[in-house]
């Protein structure tokens, strides 16, 4: 996984896990959470594009100026079954002065 992060958003990209256990991909579910007592988690499901050659990228937006968050991505398949977490990345929200 690799992230890239603004004030307010962390736009990440991943690779599809090397089994789908026998079923397409259908869709990821994105999930980012920080340790801040004062900071909600996020989530969100995003549809597997429908060519293996297309980027699979998401920017996770609405987070706080200045936090640390932790993102993890989970295939999910055609029988609904989803994976371990198979992808994840640390990353932060820039703050004020930082570019």
């Amino acid at each position: 996984v690799h992230a890239d992060a603004t004030p307010t958003s962390i736009k990440i990209r991943w690779q599809p896990p090397a089994s789908d256990s026998g079923e397409a991909i259908e869709s990821y579910l994105i999930k980012a959470s920080s340790q801040a007592p004062d900071v909600k988690a996020i989530e969100r499901e995003v549809k597997a594009p429908s060519s293996g050659e297309a980027k699979l990228e998401f920017e996770v937006k609405d987070l706080q100026r200045g936090h640390a968050y932790h993102i993890s991505v989970q295939a999910k398949n055609a029988a609904n079954l989803v994976g371990a977490a198979g992808a994840s990345v640390r990353g932060w929200t820039k703050g004020v002065g930082q570019f």
